[in-house]
């Protein structure tokens, strides 16, 4: 396991911990008596078939928030399922992307955002960027297959035991 920390403003850090099982997001805070206390509601894992996918595309997310970031003037949003009800958004006017769990909402037929999630700032992102080789070496990804695509995704048993 590695340990990567992205300062995220008053005190708080992010920390991204990398396994041979995927990747968690976890952001922390310090207390008064110098330990450190994890906040749950910012968590997320990304299992090493999310976290392939997060890769594959990694080229495509850069451009979409490039995109997002410099037109301010008309609203637009990009998503990308990465598998097992986790996305990775950015919408304009934001400026971060979010990587999230969503629900689908049986009566509205949508997907909505879950509290489990983490959302990226501009310079936080770009320091992830600068640790994914390192995450892939933990990880192993280049081993991993993906068993289906997005589109098929939600009716697969193995994605969705």
């Amino acid at each position: 396991m590695a340990s990567f920390d992205i300062d995220i403003g008053h005190g708080r850090s992010l920390c991204i911990e990398a396994t041979d099982k995927g990747v968690d997001f976890n952001s922390y805070s310090p207390i008064p008596s110098g330990k450190v206390v994890k906040v749950s509601a910012k968590s997320i894992h990304l299992d090493v078939s999310c976290w392939k996918k997060f890769n594959d595309d990694i080229d495509l997310i850069k451009e979409a928030f490039s995109n997002i970031t410099d037109n301010s003037d008309t609203r637009s949003e990009f998503s990308l399922n990465l598998g097992k009800s986790l996305f990775v958004r950015a919408v304009s006017g934001v400026n971060c992307v979010n990587i999230r769990r969503y629900y689908f909402d049986s009566k509205e037929k949508v997907y909505k955002p879950g509290r489990p999630g983490v959302a990226f700032k501009i310079s936080e992102f770009s320091e992830l960027l600068t640790y994914v080789q390192e995450i892939n070496d933990i990880t192993q990804i280049e081993t991993v297959d993906s068993c289906c695509d997005v589109d098929t995704q939600p009716e697969c048993t193995i994605c969705n035991p």
